[in-house]
């Protein structure tokens, strides 16, 4: 049985810093476990959140990237 679930939330008061976490990893149904992913992934220098609840004040805020934490074995940060 294949599944596609997506998950979704608002945000309901936007942080003055974010940090995400992305994670690379994919269930494979064959499998029946998690891979990790090997492609690149893109990312912006900045970021508008637009999902966030109709009555917040601050609805439409821009972040710029600051900074990246790769996880190679060992971390490696990197910034700009």
């Amino acid at each position: 049985m294949v599944s596609n679930i997506t998950n979704r939330m608002k945000i309901k008061k936007l942080p003055n810093i974010l940090a995400l976490h992305l994670k690379r990893f994919k269930y494979q149904e064959d499998l029946g476990r998690y891979t990790k992913l090997a492609y690149r992934v893109a990312f912006p220098m900045e970021l508008r959140l637009f999902n966030t609840v109709d009555d917040m004040d601050d609805a439409d805020r821009l972040y710029n990237l600051f900074a990246i934490v790769v996880h190679i074995g060992k971390y490696v940060l990197l910034y700009r």
